[in-house]
C-alpha cells in the first residue's frame, strides 16, 4: 500500500482589496443610478416648469367686451407715456375696432 500524504488543509484567504473593490464598484453604481435618478427628475421639472406660461395661458378665459355700456356709455381710459422718459404723451391715438378684434 503507497504511503498516504498527510492531509493538507485548504487555506482560504480574501483578499481586502479585491473585497473592497468590488463594494467600491457597487457602490458607484448605485451612486451613478442615484445621480442619473436625480438628473432624470430635475429634467422633468424643468420641463414641466417650461410649460407652465404657456397652460396658464391655454386655460385663462380669453379677453370680451362689456355685455352692456352704462347710460353715459363705454369709456376707455388710456394713461400713454414715452417709452423712455415716462413722461406723458401731447397726442396720442387709440384705434378701437368694431367688434374690438385685433387688426
Amino acid at each position: 500500500m503507497p504511503a498516504q500524504e498527510p492531509s493538507r488543509a485548504t487555506k482560504v484567504t480574501f483578499s481586502r482589496t479585491r473585497a473592497s473593490r468590488s463594494v467600491s464598484q457597487g457602490s458607484r453604481r448605485r451612486n451613478r443610478r442615484r445621480r442619473v435618478g436625480f438628473i432624470a427628475r430635475v429634467a422633468v421639472l424643468a420641463v414641466i416648469g417650461g410649460l407652465l406660461p404657456a397652460l396658464s395661458l391655454a386655460l385663462a378665459r380669453p379677453a370680451s367686451a362689456a355685455a352692456s355700456c352704462p347710460s353715459g356709455g363705454c369709456s376707455v381710459t388710456v394713461d400713454a407715456r414715452d417709452l423712455t422718459s415716462g413722461s406723458p404723451l401731447a397726442r396720442f391715438s387709440y384705434i378701437v375696432n368694431v367688434d374690438n378684434t385685433k387688426l
